[in-house]
């Protein structure tokens, strides 16, 4: 899984389509969420889920970037997963 994201994080168009891909993921879930008109709580838990998962990849880039495993960028990945969905899961 990391080696890949080291590609994406490598190249500025492969960023920008990532980016993009978050706001239409964001939409998307905000619709699954909420239905055809998601109120602003929804559309805000659906950021919240996609921003967690661009902090973890880019915290997980960032330490393969200072030398950490895979495994231990992975490890990380996962927690921050964890803790980030948690914080969803309880918002309401």
């Amino acid at each position: 899984m990391v080696s890949g994201w080291r590609i994406v994080d490598a190249s500025p168009s492969l960023k920008a389509r990532l980016r993009e891909l978050a706001d239409e993921a964001t939409d998307a879930l905000a619709i699954g969420l909420g239905g055809a008109k998601p109120d602003g709580l929804t559309r805000l838990m659906a950021g919240m889920i996609v921003l967690t998962v661009r902090t973890a990849r880019e915290e997980a880039i960032r330490l393969i970037g200072r030398g950490a495993s895979a495994k231990k960028a992975n490890a990380a990945f996962l927690a921050l997963m964890e803790h980030g969905l948690s914080t969803v899961e309880n918002f309401r």
